[in-house]
């Protein structure tokens, strides 16, 4: 499957989808998910503005609704997502949740560490992001196969890396461990965790579950 263009990586945008890649699933179908991108666009110009619009992108993102209920619901549960969506460069979003995540478990401002549910609620919602967002790109044929499974992989990775450093410092804390230093948990730690099968190869799908193999040296001497 080839991109719908020659643009380069830091170009891509879901702008540049071409008319008729996909057909809605039925014209009543089509109708209901119009009312929804109505309602989305009271409190977001930017799509209201793409309603006004003849650019393809509105019949894509409409068509896309309506074949799956699950893009659907993510952009009604979370409005800004469709802005987030159409209105910068795909690639440059994608980072950026990516970053989101690996620096989820860090501390704010004022030095407080997020709690395990802060952590998880934000890792949810930088994974359902990312994957709203490459999904339409994926359906627009602006990724091919690659870029999505890539996308996914760094995500899985970001989430995974993060997820341990909040272990880490919360073991720290609670005094079961020292850790040498609490900017970086992971360095020195002594742990190794490796990516296994799908996820050491950058080939995560939608639905993959991640295997990872976990190794530890005590002589790292973080445990008493």
């Amino acid at each position: 499957r080839e991109t719908v263009n020659e643009a380069t990586t830091a170009e891509r945008q879901l702008d540049q989808v071409q008319p008729g890649v996909i057909r809605a699933f039925t014209q009543t179908e089509l109708k209901s998910v119009l009312s929804t991108l109505k309602d989305i666009g009271r409190n977001e110009p930017a799509v209201a503005d793409l309603l006004a619009s003849e650019r393809p992108l509105k019949d894509f993102i409409a068509q896309a609704f309506t074949l799956s209920p699950y893009l659907r619901d993510s952009a009604v549960a979370d409005e800004g997502l469709l802005t987030l969506a159409i209105s910068r460069p795909i690639d440059e979003t994608l980072s950026a949740l990516v970053k989101d995540a690996r620096d989820s478990w860090r501390p704010d401002d004022g030095g407080s560490y997020p709690s395990e549910a802060e952590v998880m609620t934000r890792l949810r919602t930088a994974k359902r992001r990312l994957s709203f967002i490459a999904a339409l790109a994926d359906l627009g044929r602006i990724f091919v196969a690659r870029d999505t499974t890539r996308w996914l992989s760094d995500m899985a990775d970001a989430s995974l890396a993060a997820a341990i450093d909040h272990l880490l410092v919360s073991s720290h804390q609670s005094g079961k461990l020292t850790l040498k230093s609490m900017e970086t948990p992971s360095e020195g730690s002594g742990l190794i965790v490796l990516g296994m099968g799908k996820l050491g190869a950058q080939e995560l799908n939608y639905s993959s579950d991640i295997d990872a193999v976990v190794f530890f040296e005590p002589s790292a001497e973080i445990v008493a």
